[in-house]
């Protein structure tokens, strides 16, 4: 993950917390995107809200996508984390529901076509080089809860992972980084 390891550690922590508290408090979490910031010895977490009147159609999803990677550029994160809820399909391990293209393969359908589709709040991680997610079932029984579901560590990205949403934060905003790569030791 590079320098900052521990605080994006933290980061992923602290939002995966507040998401959950979120949801808790207002039986809902409308998409939100946190980036955790590095700037004069601080570190900050900024938040983009006012994302959901994107999410009704594709074209706004794509919108979105680019809002959200200028908030990148803009605020230059070390790490994002996307909150939204969604749709999910259960596949066995082997079973992928896409082509080598990215679209869906045959007889597989998005998960929101899906008749056994999951319900679920999911927040989506990411450095420049890894990604992380966690994920949590939408409960509708007397109370709405989340009930806990998946959770994948930090791993390096593929080379372009494939999703609207993924790949919003793609530069290293690490100015430490940075600064030791042209550093010449010779």
């Amino acid at each position: 993950m590079g320098v900052f390891e521990k605080e994006i550690e933290s980061f992923r922590k602290e939002i995966s917390e507040n998401v959950k508290n979120m949801f808790n408090e207002t039986g809902s979490v409308e998409p939100i995107l946190f980036a955790l910031t590095y700037n004069q010895g601080k570190f900050k977490i900024g938040v983009l809200m006012g994302l959901e009147r994107f999410f009704i159609s594709d074209e706004g999803k794509e919108a979105a996508v680019l809002i959200m990677r200028k908030f990148n550029e803009e605020t230059k994160p070390l790490a994002i984390a996307l909150a939204t809820e969604g749709w999910m399909s259960i596949y066995e391990k082997d079973d992928n529901p896409l082509d080598k293209d990215g679209f869906y393969a045959k007889g597989k359908v998005r998960p929101s076509q899906d008749p056994k589709r999951k319900e679920v709040v999911n927040i989506s991680f990411e450095t420049y080089n890894q990604k992380a997610f966690e994920c949590w079932e939408i409960v509708r029984e007397e109370n709405v809860q989340l009930s806990s579901m998946v959770s994948q560590g930090w791993e390096l990205k593929e080379n372009e992972f494939s999703g609207t949403f993924m790949s919003l934060l793609k530069e290293n905003y690490d100015y430490i980084s940075k600064l030791v790569e042209n550093i010449s030791l010779n």
